[in-house]
């Protein structure tokens, strides 16, 4: 069984501060934090070390929407996704939830909740088999 300090977790959002905040707490709680202010830089991250045990992705991210991004995620693995976002709007939130998240955070949020609700859901996935390291294949090897 993969234990907290194991588990991998990426933060992906344009605040700074917020992703200061949840990276320190998560690191003090154990986990590996990979985090990062866009969307592009994630997913090159993810393709080179491979599906983290659980993403955090802002909405509102100022060069991609976070639907995309975790679009982008679900095509290299079912890595469950929780959203946090200043936007309130019911379809947002029911859209995310549908297609892509397991859990949904409005800002601004407790970081105490949030955490709480990180780990819920990783309570939730009792094999990590999607945050395996990347398999590296070299033609004639």
């Amino acid at each position: 069984m993969v234990t907290a300090q194991a588990k991998r977790i990426l933060i992906v959002d344009d605040d700074e501060g917020i992703v200061w905040l949840i990276k320190n707490k998560l690191a003090a709680e154990g986990y590996e934090v990979a985090s990062f202010l866009a969307g592009p830089p994630a997913i090159d991250y993810v393709r080179r070390c491979g599906l983290p045990h659980l993403a955090v992705i802002d909405i509102g991210l100022p060069d991609m929407h976070g639907f995309e991004l975790s679009q982008q995620l679900k095509e290299l693995g079912d890595v469950p996704i929780v959203f946090i976002s200043a936007k309130r709007e019911t379809a947002l939130v029911v859209d995310g939830l549908t297609l892509y998240a397991e859990d949904f955070i409005t800002k601004p949020f407790k970081l105490r909740e949030l955490i709480a609700r990180i780990k819920r859901v990783l309570k939730r996935f009792p094999d990590y088999y999607y945050a395996q390291s990347p398999t590296i294949q070299v033609d004639d090897w």
